[in-house]
């Protein structure tokens, strides 16, 4: 009788209450899997390493698009470009990608490919809706001998007038 004493007075001891904070939890802010770092000069032909296509399962890149104007009517607009070498042994490798952005950014993707020695060719242009852009199953011609590149460029529009700068992140994801 002890013992069953004892253990429950134990157990007892080791129950307590706990406040709980009735305040909201902010959602986490959401992870990229890359980031965008500046590689001069932004070309085609100069872009950043991103990862190998076909890919398995969705991966993201963090960036942003920094439009300036000078109001003698100059206009600096920014563009990230991203390299995805493919290999695959189909004649076409066929892309997903999505853009998500915030604010009065209308996102624009091009696509180049860069085979063997010949310069980037442009295979693909897309102006997405207000703060998004999708681009599902879209076919690249794969015919390198031994080079065969993606590069993506993100870019955007600004749709309502700024001042000086206006500067947008966006998240490119990929699968």
């Amino acid at each position: 009788m002890k013992k069953l004493l004892l253990t429950t007075l134990f157990v007892l001891a080791g129950c307590g209450s706990e406040a709980v904070n009735p305040d909201p939890v902010t959602p986490p802010a959401p992870t990229c899997d890359f980031y965008e770092f500046t590689v001069a000069p932004q070309d085609p032909t100069n872009g950043q390493f991103i990862a190998t296509l076909p890919v398995f399962s969705e991966y993201s890149v963090c960036g942003n698009n920094t439009h300036t104007f000078d109001p003698q009517g100059a206009t600096t607009i920014d563009s990230d470009f991203y390299l995805f070498p493919m290999v695959t042994n189909e004649d076409f490798l066929h892309v997903n990608f999505k853009v998500d952005t915030n604010g009065y950014h209308t996102p624009i993707v091009n696509f180049y490919v860069i085979y063997d020695d010949i310069p980037p060719i442009q295979v693909g242009h897309f102006i997405g809706a207000s703060t998004a852009l999708s681009i599902i199953d879209w076919p690249i011609p794969v015919t390198g001998l031994y080079k065969n590149d993606l590069v993506v460029e993100v870019t955007s529009y600004v749709t309502v007038p700024f001042n000086l700068v206006s500067s947008e992140d966006y998240t490119l994801k990929f699968w």
